[in-house]
């Protein structure tokens, strides 16, 4: 989605808070859109920060968060 927003010539901001950073992983491979920025080394302390900086220079910003630790918080477990 950010790769097509930015080559419609949106700017985009995908923030990596995945400890897995694989959006950081892809934005060093060649052929990312100029107008696409990604930031990595965002936690829980930082994120909002994050989001707000990113806001002040992009339409879009688009975040990434850990899956896992996400659905483990929001579906309680079967006994």
């Amino acid at each position: 989605m950010a790769t097509v927003l930015a080559e419609r010539g949106a700017n985009v901001a995908v923030i990596d808070a995945d400890p897995n950073k694989n959006v950081i992983d892809w934005s060093r491979l060649p052929g990312k859109p100029a107008s696409l920025s990604v930031t990595g080394e965002v936690g829980e302390e930082n994120i909002v920060d994050a989001i707000e900086e990113a806001s002040s220079r992009a339409a879009f910003v688009i975040v990434d968060l850990e899956g896992a630790a996400n659905l483990q918080s929001r579906w309680p477990t079967s006994s």
